[in-house]
């Protein structure tokens, strides 16, 4: 009985837990690109502009 219900379980919970890891882990890739995407764009406007010299 306790195995029955333990696999039934199991295979309920596992696929929401694969996917729940695979939008965790697509999120931080997205927020990463985003990161350095703006670091880039940051970088590119100070070398246009030149940078501020007080």
């Amino acid at each position: 009985m306790f195995i029955f219900i333990y696999t039934t379980l199991f295979e309920f919970i596992h696929p929401y837990l694969r996917i729940g890891i695979v939008v965790i882990v697509y999120m931080l890739l997205i927020l990463v690109g985003f990161r350095n995407t703006k670091r880039k764009m940051k970088d590119e406007i100070e070398i246009k502009f030149g940078k501020n010299d007080t």
